[in-house]
């Protein structure tokens, strides 16, 4: 699976949760700080990634995530291992 597909299959996840249209999403953005997600909404986009790629992301780095790319940097560290 190449970066651009795993950007595509997380960005509409992401998109979901903050209730923004997916091309609006920065990838680079503080997901609280911009969007105000709250920990709910996480957690719901982690478990939901875990899911579309049956991956399992560690609770030590779900609680470092911020950004969507933080996101697509961990789906490529799951999938690369």
């Amino acid at each position: 699976m190449t970066h651009e597909e795993i950007v595509n299959k997380v960005t509409p996840i992401v998109a979901k949760y903050l209730d923004e249209p997916k091309d609006s999403i920065d990838l680079n953005a503080d997901m609280r700080e911009t969007y105000g997600a709250d920990s709910l909404d996480i957690v719901q986009i982690v478990m939901d990634v875990e899911h579309a790629f049956s991956i399992t992301i560690t609770d030590a780095a779900a609680d470092g995530i911020k950004t969507a790319q933080d996101i697509i940097d961990e789906v490529e560290r799951n999938i690369l291992d």
